[in-house]
């Protein structure tokens, strides 16, 4: 059996979760979550990256006024981190998509280097525009079958 290297936990006082984990190119691990904990509202996307050793180098919560679930983390061959979930504080619909880029270096610098507030509206109403017409699509698809 392998040898526990380390361990450790992340969260507050409320009820945090962990989802998705990836490791980029220089061995650090990125884990990707839901925080009742810390951020603006309800549940908001959190995801924190620690190096091969185990220290935290950094950790970002992301939301609105309701809830966000986070439910996957992929790095690309770059090491830009996408987090990808459902949020119910942004969008035309009781729950929508959000997908956030972090590049590496601004994950680091500038507090996570994500796109500016409007743009994730700007987002989120196209989503939810598409998410819409496929619905109207099917209901009419229905009523003529």
């Amino acid at each position: 059996m392998g040898q526990q290297l380390w361990n450790l936990s992340w969260g507050g006082t409320e009820q945090d979760y962990g989802f998705s984990i990836g490791i980029d190119s220089s061995d650090n691990v990125i884990i990707g979550g839901t925080t009742h904990s810390f951020g603006l509202g309800q549940r908001d996307t959190a995801i924190a990256c620690y190096n091969s050793v185990g220290e935290q180098l950094w950790n970002r919560t992301w939301g609105g006024t309701g809830n966000e679930y986070s439910s996957s983390i992929e790095i690309d061959s770059s090491d830009n981190i996408f987090n990808t979930g459902r949020t119910n504080s942004f969008g035309l619909t009781s729950y929508n998509l959000f997908i956030i880029k972090y590049s590496p270096t601004q994950a680091v610098s500038n507090g996570g280097g994500e796109i500016p507030f409007g743009q994730y509206y700007l987002v989120f109403l196209i989503i939810s525009i598409i998410s819409l017409t496929l619905i109207q699509k099917e209901k009419i698809k229905k009523l003529f079958q």
